[in-house]
C-alpha cells in the first residue's frame, strides 16, 4: 500500500494524478508450473514477485534495509534466475564480485557492494560460495568459468586450515552466523559445529569442481580430505547421549543444524543418516531452521528420499505468512524487520526440481534426470528453462496408474526415475510412461 499525507493550509486540495515508476532487474519469467493444490500458485507468485524486488543492478538481500547482496542469500536468489528465468548473467557477476574481495588471507567478503571501511565477514557464508560456484555450473555448464575462479576456492579452503586443530575447525574468527534462530549466546546466532559441517561439504564440493576441470590431484587430494575431515568431526560432534550432532565442542545442542548437515554432507550415511532425521524429528526442544535455512533441511530430506515429509512439515514457514496476507516473504516470521526477503523464495524452484524432479544429470543439461514426486496430486505440470532449451515435464493420476510425460530439447537425452526406483530412458523430443501404483 502507499499512504499521502496532504497538508495545505489554504483549504482543500485536489490530487490530480498519481505515478509509480517500477526498476528492477529485467528477468523474465520462462519456466510455468500449474497443480490442482491452491497453496501452489501463491508459493509459485509470491516467490517471483519477491525474488524481482530483490534484483535490481545486483541481487539484494532486500530492497529497503539492506540493499546489497550477502552469499547466503544470493546463492538462493541465483537459483531462481536459473531455473524460472533461464538468466545467469547477474549470478555471473555476483559471484566474480565475491571472488574480488578475497583478502591477501585468502577469506572473501559476506556482502558486495558494501563500504571498504566496514569489514564484514561471515566465514560460513565464504563456504557457501564454494557451492554458489558449483551450482552455477551445474545449469550453466561453463567449465571455463571454473577454471577461472578456482584458485579462490582453494584460497577459502587453505583460510580454514589455520583455525583447524586435528582437522577440525576451532576458534574461527569473526560473525559465525548460521541462522536467526539460533540465540544470541554463546555466539551471535552462530554455530561452531555447523562450521565444521559446512567445511565437509565445501571440500566435496571443491573435489568435484577440480574434476570438472580436469585437475584430477587436485580432486584426489580434496577427496580424500573430506573424507579425514568428516571423520575428525563426527568424532568431535556427535553427543552419543542426545543421538545428535552439537553445536559446541562440550556437547551443547541447541539447534537441528548440524545434524542435517551432518546428512547432508555425507558426515553420516545409510542406517545412521536415516536414525539421526528421526531424532531430529522427535526432539520437541530444537531450535528449527528458518525459511532461509530450510532450503538446506529439504535438501536432507532429499537426500534421505523424503523430500514429501519435508514439505509437509515445513510448509508452514510459507503458509503462517499467507495467513497474514503478505504478498512478499518475509525475513523470517511475523516479527521479521524485513517484509520482503528472497532467501526464503527459494521453495518455487522445488516444484520444478523436487515435485516435477527435473535436474541436470550433467552440467549444463547435456543429461537429465526426472525424478517426480506426486504428493498425492491427481496432476501437476510445468517447465524449465536449460542452455540447452525448454525442458516440460508433467503428471497425471488416473485409476491406479499415473503418467509421465516428459519433453526434452532437441539433442538432450536423459533419464526418468520413478517413484519405485526404477529407471526409464528418455529421448529427446516426447516421452510417456505409465506405471501402476502400489
Amino acid at each position: 500500500f502507499l499512504r499521502i499525507a496532504v497538508h495545505h493550509p489554504d483549504g482543500p486540495a485536489t490530487l490530480k494524478k498519481l505515478a509509480v515508476d517500477f526498476t528492477a532487474y529485467p528477468f523474465r519469467q520462462a519456466a510455468t508450473f500449474e497443480s490442482p493444490d491452491p497453496l501452489h500458485k501463491p508459493l509459485w507468485d509470491i516467490s517471483w514477485w519477491t525474488a524481482r524486488l530483490c534484483a535490481h543492478e545486483h541481487y539484494e538481500d532486500c530492497p529497503f534495509y539492506e540493499q546489497l547482496q550477502y552469499i547466503g542469500d544470493t546463492r538462493l536468489q541465483a537459483l531462481i534466475s536459473y531455473m524460472v528465468a533461464g538468466d545467469f548473467r547477474l549470478a555471473r557477476q555476483a559471484i566474480r564480485q565475491w571472488a574480488d574481495t578475497r583478502r591477501s588471507d585468502g577469506i572473501t567478503r559476506s556482502r558486495t557492494p558494501s563500504n571498504p571501511a566496514r569489514l564484514q565477514v561471515i566465514p560460513q557464508f565464504s563456504l557457501v560460495w564454494i557451492h554458489f560456484l558449483e551450482d552455477f555450473y551445474r545449469y550453466s555448464g561453463e567449465v571455463e568459468f571454473v577454471r577461472e575462479l578456482y584458485d579462490c576456492v582453494e584460497g577459502i579452503l587453505k583460510w580454514f586450515d589455520r583455525f583447524a586443530v586435528d582437522d577440525v575447525c576451532e576458534d574461527v574468527p569473526y560473525w559465525v552466523f548460521t541462522d536467526w534462530s539460533y540465540p544470541r549466546v554463546p555466539r551471535w546466532c552462530g554455530s561452531m559445529g555447523e562450521l565444521n559441517m559446512r567445511r565437509v561439504g565445501a571440500l566435496r564440493a571443491a573435489a568435484r569442481l577440480a574434476g570438472a576441470i580436469g585437475e584430477t590431484r587436485r580432486e584426489s587430494f580434496y577427496r580424500r580430505k573430506a573424507q579425514r575431515v568428516a571423520a575428525a568431526v563426527r568424532k568431535a560432534y556427535y553427543n552419543a547421549a542426545e543421538g545428535l550432532f552439537a553445536d559446541e565442542r562440550d556437547g551443547t545442542v541447541l539447534a537441528e543444524h548440524p545434524s542435517l548437515l551432518a546428512i547432508l554432507y555425507d558426515v553420516v550415511t545409510g542406517s545412521k543418516a536415516r536414525a539421526l532425521m528421526r531424532r531430529i524429528e522427535t526432539r520437541r526442544d530444537l531450535r528449527r531452521t528458518t525459511i532461509y535455512y530450510s532450503y538446506y533441511t529439504f535438501r536432507a530430506y532429499e537426500k534421505l528420499g523424503r523430500w514429501e515429509d519435508a514439505y509437509r512439515l515445513r510448509r508452514h514457514l510459507w503458509t503462517e505468512q499467507l495467513d497474514l496476507h503478505a504478498s512478499t516473504w518475509f525475513e523470517w516470521g511475523p516479527d521479521s524487520r524485513s517484509d520482503c526477503h528472497a532467501w526464503g523464495a527459494w521453495i518455487m524452484c522445488d516444484l520444478l526440481t523436487s515435485l516435477l524432479g527435473i535436474t541436470p544429470a550433467e552440467p549444463g543439461f547435456a543429461r537429465v534426470r526426472v525424478a517426480p514426486r506426486t504428493l498425492g496430486l491427481p496432476w501437476a505440470r510445468g517447465s524449465m528453462p536449460t542452455v540447452r532449451g525448454t525442458i516440460a515435464a508433467a503428471f497425471h493420476r488416473d485409476g491406479g496408474a499415473v503418467r509421465y510425460t516428459i519433453t526434452l530439447p532437441a539433442g538432450v537425452t536423459g533419464t526418468l526415475v520413478a517413484p519405485d526406483g526404477t529407471e526409464h530412458a528418455l529421448a529427446d523430443g516426447q516421452n510417456t510412461v505409465t506405471f501402476k501404483e502400489a
